[in-house]
């Protein structure tokens, strides 16, 4: 069975028909990073690479977050393999070229300046200006470049190749799109505590249907801690609770999510997670979190 069609299954068991046909309405595609190994190498085409040594042209500079310090290069996704892939990632990708992805891991140092021995910033919607300055998400062209040398010698993550699969991702039960949806006339609370898209058992059942880590490309995100797209808004100056939130989070899908894993671990078991916003003009505003348990 596919992705999609086991999240129907289970839509079907733990839902009323009318409820599951609304609720698969709001599902996205999504594609699925799964790490290559010895049975899959050479089967299935990679789409992604993490760790390793960026390839950067020869005008573009390592990313560095002034004042703090350079960016950990975390992977890249190859664009032209997502595009050949037929898979849909549910979100507007460029078609062709890389997007690489970069982040200020605190492995220099443990966020620590070398010199006088002080905690530097960390990256988060309540650091202003940290989540543009500290994570990077670039679309580079797919040309041949030189592989550049990382600031720091051995610093980084080993090199790993993942291919795709399509998957079927599901709203959290916290998206506002699921209580404008089913609630009816309920109050936020009596919707969580009562309402079916909410049950424990049928949230346990999905999450089981795949198990970590959960690296993915477009869809809706796996949060750890409530919608990630609020904290993209509470980036750009909007205070959490205020009511504007559920509104201007609306305009923001994920893009890439990397999970803790064997070679990364983001704070306590976390997931780093960037998204987009589309303006004008074919435009997009990049805005990146992370949460952790």
């Amino acid at each position: 069975m596919t992705d999609a069609e086991v999240v129907e299954q289970i839509a079907r068991q733990h839902l009323s028909p009318d409820v599951a046909d609304r609720w698969l309405a709001l599902c996205r595609p999504a594609i699925r990073l799964e790490e290559l190994n010895g049975e899959t190498v050479g089967e299935t085409p990679a789409i992604a690479t993490f760790g390793g040594l960026p390839r950067l042209p020869d005008d573009v500079e390592w990313p560095t977050w002034p004042g703090q310090g350079p960016l950990t290069y975390l992977g890249e996704i190859d664009l032209d393999a997502v595009a050949r892939s037929g898979l849909d990632p549910g979100v507007r990708l460029p078609t062709t070229g890389r997007l690489l992805a970069f982040y200020f891991d605190g492995s220099v140092e443990l966020f620590r300046d070398a010199n006088t021995g002080e905690h530097v910033k960390t990256v988060g919607y309540f650091e202003p200006g940290s989540t543009r300055a500290g994570a990077r998400l670039l679309h580079l062209p797919a040309d041949d470049c030189a592989v550049r040398t990382a600031p720091l010698p051995d610093w980084g993550y080993p090199e790993r190749r993942f291919f795709g699969r399509q998957i079927l991702s599901t709203p959290d039960l916290e998206q506002p799109v699921l209580f404008d949806t089913f609630a009816e006339g309920e109050d936020l609370t009596a919707f969580y505590q009562t309402h079916p898209v909410n049950a424990d058992a049928f949230r346990e059942a999905l999450r089981e249907r795949n198990q970590a880590p959960w690296h993915q490309l477009g869809g809706w995100a796996m949060p750890v801690q409530g919608p990630v797209e609020f904290e993209a808004v509470w980036a750009e100056g909007i205070e959490p609770g205020d009511p504007r939130t559920n509104d201007l989070a609306r305009a923001w899908r994920p893009v890439l999510q990397i999970d803790s894993d064997e070679d990364f671990l983001w704070g306590d078991v976390g997931t780093l997670y960037w998204m987009q916003r589309e303006r004008g003009e074919g435009g997009l505003d990049i805005e990146f979190t992370w949460q952790c348990c």
